[in-house]
């Protein structure tokens, strides 16, 4: 008998090892009491591999199992003693396959339970073989006992939970290790059957050194009628915190010829989703039991087309509930359903879903989710939510084409669910065409990439603002993808953008290497594709001549999910980094589904990126629109943004910005015309240029120029140049200035400077005359200035009057913007009579070979620019060049970090030469 044992062994694990597949259910609807008589076996198949797919179980060519499923089990096969031929068929999508084929011997008299555990998984990755991988295990034991008992076996087949305390107890019994029948880990059973008086028990599965431990709890099982039962504790697939189930036979089986009945943990909760499926309501709260959720919970301010929580489930009791969906922060009630049934070990999807055909209310729609993977096959289920689109056909093809070879799903209605489809895994084609019609694509065709051993969820709903990202205008049918179905998912795209209005240049280091470098203000990357996953992020500022100076946000972690674009921006004040204030440097990173976007729609999303600026409200109409209360997009204050982008047909807009609850305009960006198809990430920067205006917008399309940059600043409509002008001529000692034939500045003394002055954008003719002349007929200097919006100028009278230097304006472009980590000091020559010079910084009031070489060769109309990454004083001395001979100095100066100077090198009107000190970096004496 052992021989025959061994050879029924081998012949099994090889059939099942082959297949990966197997279990059983009878086509014999008898469940009468088997009674064993001479001369037979009997063979039950169980299947308990949580990843295995469905088979069907052939002896001597009839088929004796059919579509047998995970947690089934089929009755006894009596089988005479002899050898058989067995077949196995594995039911896979594109047509089932002979997996197995042998002949098999069995002895009379003998039980055999032959139990497929572990994870199939394992068999399809080599690699991954261990002690979890798909395998029998086969239990034998005598075909007859005493019938007036009550006969246990257990097997531990759940092959993500390791050694149990199995306590079989009264049903009211306290634990201890006084209860333990016997500890088993995963592959193990009981060799000998437990023999006890029929009664009521309960079975728990605890942690074998600490009873009080409970993984699994039956509850009360009434077993008083005895039986002879075959247990089996397999991996719990649904809702709940247990992470087992038991599997019961008893040698009866159900009509279907399931012998195995699944006890659950008597104290599983149910697990939920809520989807917002209704495209003309915007934010929901959905209230339970009459209670309103609070602010910041997954149940507060749900938007179309988004699912709470976003990953996962969220756990109740298993009970009766009452559901409201109202409008967020209102009583406004728009659904309500009553007496909502949930069951424990279930996941349920409800949807939110809109007014329907006929008497098809706004309702709450709850399915359950049957999402067991299997590891040789892909599903897909495919609800029908749009009641626009009447009955469809659904395609899964391939190819974007139809044709007679794809899988269809024909005439689906309003609220249709097409169940679970398997499919061999594998890139497909979406298409939705109205029923009968298949030269009108309504939706689609949309890439899937369906991945062995997942279970996909899509829905299709009504979408006129293409919030999904898929929907064609005119039919407006769009795709909600759950359970991470991506619509042609695609790798994490990350852009980084400097926002920081007082920091230097940086360096931006992903995964410890140099991703991008020298990014400076108002600058931005463009869209960058990482693989998904956990990576880090490092900024590093720069001195300087471009080294490194400081690592200003040390590495840090981000979990880049597929199908996700990331907006990284550097904002807030450098100078504040460390500190304790809500304007201090620090990243803030946005994320938003990737999604495409028909031609006649663009896509926004904000970002107040200004620690200038306060809390505003942001306007965004048609041109010149009036403002009120209702043409406010969003509220946002310091580095806040919108949660969602909000999608708006192609055209023209207006962008305002007012203080929050005041229809004053502090930002006006003129009208925009946004292009079709463009997916804009918008940021409220500080203004650091020309203007009164406290911020500029920098707006992202994902498109760079030739530099690599994505950034478009659009400033205030109104912007214009900001103008420095500054007198060098000593032999003109008063002067007036004329801009385009009017008076700007009267009497305009030698050394003097204007400030800045605002002017127009544009070409302006210049013309400076004598102090006492009456109008600008007779200039001495006349120019025409090419002046460019936001740009800072200091523009300087020059000249001696001579054929070499004559009298003449010097436009110099400035450089305004404080740099916390810097001074910026540029030297400018304007002195007629100076030769070539050299520039040197002195501690002392001494110039000798010793001293620092700022400038070297700076000649006439020559300016000179350097930055330091320390606050600096000392002495300059402008030297004739490659000499130590002192034209100008000593002159003592501070340049502090964030200082930006100017200092312009001068005759002095009495042969000498001096300086004028434009921002204050001189030390009065």
């Amino acid at each position: 008998m052992e021989k025959n044992i061994m050879k029924l062994t081998k012949s099994v694990l090889a059939l099942l090892i082959s297949s990966a597949l197997i279990s059983g259910c009878s086509d014999d609807d008898d469940d009468e009491e088997i009674i064993v008589p001479d001369g037979e076996a009997f063979v039950r198949v169980v299947h308990a591999s949580p990843d295995a797919p469905n088979v069907n179980v052939y002896v001597d060519d009839a088929q004796v199992l059919a579509d047998v499923s995970y947690q089934q089990a089929s009755a006894f096969l009596a089988l005479p003693e002899g050898t058989y031929d067995i077949r196995v068929e594995a039911i896979v999508p594109g047509g089932n396959v002979d997996v197995f084929q042998g002949d098999v011997s069995v002895d009379a008299l003998l039980q055999y339970n032959i139990v497929a555990v572990g994870y199939a998984a394992g068999l399809l990755e080599p690699t991954a073989l261990d002690s979890t991988t798909f395998q029998p295990v086969i239990v034998p034991r005598d075909g007859i006992y005493d019938e007036t008992m009550l006969r246990l076996q257990v097997l531990h087949g759940a092959p993500d939970v390791g050694l149990v305390g199995v306590h079989v107890t009264g049903p009211d019994d306290e634990l201890s290790d006084a209860t333990e029948l016997t500890e088993l880990d995963y592959g193990d059973f009981t060799m000998d059957p437990v023999m006890v008086a029929p009664a009521v028990y309960r079975v728990r599965l605890t942690d074998p050194d600490d009873a009080s431990v409970v993984a699994y709890d039956s509850g009360p099982l009434d077993l008083s009628a005895g039986g002879d039962l075959f247990i089996t504790a397999t991996s719990n697939t649904g809702a709940g915190a247990a992470p087992v189930n038991l599997l019961v036979m008893d040698g009866t089986a159900d009509e279907n010829g399931n012998d195995a009945g699944v006890v659950a943990d008597a104290n599983l909760a149910a697990e939920v989703r809520i989807t917002h499926a209704i495209n003309n309501v915007g934010g929901v709260d959905v209230w339970v039991n009459g209670t309103a959720p609070e602010m910041g919970s997954p149940l507060y301010n749900l938007m179309f087309p988004s699912t709470t929580p976003m990953e996962g489930y969220l756990e109740l009791p298993a009970a009766s509930y009452d559901f409201d969906v109202a409008l967020t922060g209102t009583m406004d009630v728009a659904i309500s359903a009553e007496g909502v049934m949930l069951a424990g070990g279930s996941r349920y999807n409800v949807f939110a879903i809109p007014q329907g055909p006929g008497d098809v209310n706004p309702a709450l729609w709850p399915i359950v989710i049957d999402d067991r993977a299997v590891a040789t096959e892909s599903k897909l289920r495919v609800l029908h939510i749009s009641p626009e689109a009447g009955n469809v056909d659904i395609y899964l093809s391939a190819d974007d084409m139809i044709d007679a070879e794809d899988t269809v799903l024909a005439d689906i209605p309003y609220l249709g669910d097409s169940g679970n489809i398997s499919v061999v895994p594998g890139m497909y084609y979406l298409m939705v065409t109205p029923t009968g019609d298949m030269d009108t694509i309504a939706l689609g065709p949309l890439a899937l990439d369906l991945m062995a051993g997942k279970v996909y969820t899509a829905a299709a709903v009504t979408d006129p603002m293409n919030e999904t990202g898929v929907a064609i205008e005119g039919i407006d049918v769009g795709l909600i993808g759950l359970d991470d179905l991506m619509i042609a998912p695609g790798d994490p795209l990350v852009r980084v953008s400097h926002a920081s209005p007082d920091a230097p240049a940086v360096n931006v280091l992903v995964d410890g290497a140099v991703a991008l470098e020298g990014v400076d203000y108002k600058v931005a990357s463009g869209l960058i594709e990482l693989p998904a996953g956990a990576h880090t992020v490092q900024i590093d500022a720069l001195d300087a001549d471009g080294d490194f100076l400081a690592t200003v946000l040390p590495e840090t972690s981000l979990d880049l999910m597929a199908g996700y674009t990331y907006n990284v921006s550097a904002i807030g004040y450098a100078a504040e980094l460390g500190m304790e204030t809500a304007t201090a440097f620090a990243p803030s990173i946005v994320a938003s589904p990737t999604r495409a976007l028909a031609a006649d729609k663009v896509r926004v999303q904000i970002l107040h990126g200004a620690p200038n600026a306060p809390q505003v409200d942001i306007h965004v109409t048609a041109p010149d629109a009036t403002l009120s209360a209702d043409t406010v997009l969003t509220t946002l204050a310091f580095a806040e943004y919108t949660m969602s982008p909000v999608t708006v047909p192609t055209g023209d807009y207006q962008i305002r910005i007012t203080p929050a609850d005041d229809l004053t305009v502090v930002y006006d960006s003129g009208t925009l015309a946004l292009a079709g198809g463009s997916d804009l990430f918008i940021t409220a920067i500080q203004n650091t240029d020309a203007g009164d205006k406290l911020v500029a917008l920098e707006v992202l399309d994902g498109t760079v120029d030739e530099e690599g940059n994505d950034a478009a600043i659009v400033y205030d409509k109104d912007t214009g140049a900001d103008v420095n002008v500054i007198h060098t001529v000593a032999a003109a000692p008063l002067v007036d200035v004329y801009v385009d034939d009017a008076l700007a500045v009267d009497d305009f003394a030698f050394q003097a400077t204007t400030g800045y002055v605002p002017l127009a954008a544009g070409m302006h003719t210049l013309d400076v005359t004598a102090s006492d002349a009456a109008d600008n007929s007779m200039p001495v200097i006349t120019a025409d200035v090419d002046l460019m919006a936001s740009y800072s100028y200091s523009v300087l009278a020059i000249g001696d009057g001579s054929d070499e230097k004559p009298l003449a304006l010097w436009p110099l472009v400035d450089m305004p913007r404080s740099i916390a980590t810097e001074a910026m000091i540029r030297f400018a020559h304007a002195a007629t009579a100076a030769p070539v010079v050299d520039i040197y910084l002195s501690a002392d009031a001494t110039l000798d070979a010793g001293d620092a070489l700022l400038v070297e060769d700076l000649d006439y109309m020559e300016t000179a620019s350097l930055s330091v990454n320390a606050d600096t004083g000392g002495y300059v001395f402008v030297a004739v060049a490659d000499t130590l001979t002192a034209a100008i100095g000593p002159v003592m100066i501070q340049a502090d970090l964030g200082g930006v100077y100017t200092v312009v090198a001068i005759d002095d009107g009495m042969s000498g030469f001096t300086v004028i000190d434009v921002d204050g970096i001189a030390v009065p004496e």
